[in-house]
């Protein structure tokens, strides 16, 4: 069975020179207290991707990916736990003789973590979902997988209020054909509350779940539109589900043939506190990929209709949040002048640009997290020099800002470029179901890792 992939992605060559000057840090206005900022890589001779962070309550973050660096197989999930200073507490994989990877980790409010992700090594098809519920320390407390005789991945993981657990994922083995949505509620041990799949013959992708008010959830992620031409892969399609998986609403976004809209990695849509959601992806005039993308934003109602949808330069976003001032930010990709950077947009409630930045040589960012004191945490890949990639994590200031002592143009300010843009959404014809999917415990034993950090800059 062909194991799912994700885009494959250039990334430009950058160099980052460390200056001798250490500069105080950012004052935070937001917690009347100073932030720390930082940027560094982690990773080992193989190639190596961070592709989710949450910050913890104890001020330190927990990031999970892939390596093939370290692990007993050609690619394992990988997790590790920093502190404030983005230095290493523990590291660990988790996998086996296959390919494996994790996607998603989130904090869970009893502690610990748990983390979505999928295997070749265990479970009943060539790929299955894979869910490991880890203590504070790394060590697994559960570990299942899901799936059928096709490819099942889980892409993303929501910690519930309920004390649950929502899964994203894609399914192949069940559904209308092809590959469908798959959402799966889980309860504290992992067991299935219920599941769902949602799409059509022709294809659909998940790529974020959140809980919104009520214990509702927004799923969201790409779907494939048989009358699409050139560069497009799909539309983006939004779901709001009940609290007991049934179908609340749900939207397809019509953009007249430009879009280019959802990862398999990336957070690209979240729930919002009025029982909405904001979506991010990208933007196209019909040409080639990369000659005219802008970063789309919209922002859908409670309702599901769309209340404002904006445009900025450029090229596209990967991953959303909300933030504490009732705002978003948002991560993706930046290109000017045929160089790759990171990018992090932030936005006000309207959808108005507070400020952007760009951070240099990357695919752009996986995902992207407020922290307590206001400031960001941001995950991404680098490959420094002519290197394999390496995890990459920045810890950003309120305004995006970070250390001086990164090479220069290191979280510089861009225009935004911000434009309104006419979208409009419908309901689309789809199939809902039940699947029959095995479940079963897997044996993935934690292995110590022992990663190379190198600190690019920190105040």
């Amino acid at each position: 069975m062909t194991t799912a992939t994700k885009p494959v992605i250039l990334v430009a060559l950058v160099t980052f020179a460390l200056l001798a000057t250490v500069t105080p840090p950012f004052t935070s206005r937001n917690a009347g207290a100073t932030t720390t900022t930082w940027a560094k890589t982690y990773g080992g001779a193989g190639s190596d991707i961070a592709y989710s962070v949450t910050p913890t309550s104890d001020g330190g973050y927990v990031v999970a990916g892939r390596t093939s660096s370290f692990g007993a197989g050609s690619s394992d999930a990988w997790v590790f736990k920093l502190d404030a200073t983005g230095a290493i507490i523990w590291q660990k994989t988790y996998g086996g003789p296959a390919y494996d990877r994790a996607w998603s980790v989130q904090a869970t409010p009893g502690g610990g973590f748990v983390v979505a992700g999928s295997t070749d090594s265990f479970g009943a098809g060539g790929t299955d979902a894979w869910v490991l519920r880890i203590d504070d320390a790394g060590a697994v407390l559960w570990q299942t997988t899901y799936g059928g005789a096709g490819t099942d991945e889980a892409y993303a993981i929501q910690a519930m209020a309920d004390g649950g657990f929502v899964v994203g994922a894609v399914t192949g083995s069940f559904g209308a054909g092809g590959q469908d949505y798959w959402v799966l509620k889980l309860d504290s041990n992992g067991a299935v509350q219920w599941e769902r799949t949602l799409g059509t013959a022709a294809g659909d992708t998940i790529s974020s779940v959140s809980e919104g008010p009520g214990g509702t959830i927004i799923a969201s992620g790409l779907v494939a539109d048989p009358a699409a031409t050139g560069n497009n892969p799909g539309k983006a399609w939004v779901v709001k589900l009940a609290a007991t998986g049934s179908v609340l609403w749900e939207r397809m976004i019509d953009t007249n043939n430009r879009q280019w809209l959802g990862w398999k990695a990336g957070h690209p849509a979240v729930a919002t506190p009025d029982g909405g959601a904001l979506v991010t992806g990208g933007y196209g005039c019909g040409g080639g990929f990369a000659s005219c993308m802008k970063v789309l934003v919209l922002k859908l109602a409670p309702n599901g209709n769309i209340q404002w949808s904006k445009t900025y330069e450029s090229l596209h976003g990967i991953a959303a949040a909300t933030t504490s001032d009732g705002g978003y930010v948002v991560t993706g990709r930046y290109l000017r002048s045929g160089t790759w950077s990171l990018m992090v947009l932030k936005l006000d409630a309207n959808g108005n640009a507070q400020w952007k930045r760009t951070y240099g040589g990357s695919s752009g960012g996986w995902d992207v997290r407020q922290t307590a004191d206001g400031g960001y945490a941001v995950a991404a890949e680098i490959s420094p020099g002519s290197g394999p990639s390496e995890a990459w994590i920045l810890r950003l200031a309120p305004d995006g800002t970070i250390s001086s002592s990164c090479a220069s143009g290191i979280g510089a300010s861009v225009s935004p470029g911000a434009k309104k843009v006419g979208l409009s959404s419908a309901s689309r014809a789809y199939q809902i179901g039940a699947s029959s999917a095995f479940t079963a415990n897997s044996s993935a034993g934690p292995i110590d890792t022992a990663a190379t950090v190198v600190t690019q800059c920190s105040a």
